[in-house]
């Protein structure tokens, strides 16, 4: 049988700020280097640094593994 042919992601909105929460700074580089330019990205290494960041700036969207989060 043929396989389906995968629908392209639906970009994000104009003006889209992610915010990525990960420790580990060469995972940040990779998932940076692969959002953007379709994200605004700013990252926070900690949970305290995600709550700073949220506190000043409201995103479209969060990405965290959970790990490291209380």
């Amino acid at each position: 049988p043929a396989e389906a042919e995968a629908e392209p992601p639906t970009p994000a909105p104009a003006g889209a700020a992610l915010l990525l929460v990960e420790p580990n700074p060469l995972t940040q580089a990779l998932l940076r280097a692969l959002l953007q330019p379709a994200w605004r990205v700013e990252t926070a290494a900690t949970e305290a640094e995600a709550r700073s960041a949220l506190g000043r700036t409201r995103f479209t969207a969060v990405l965290a593994d959970g790990a490291g989060l209380g």
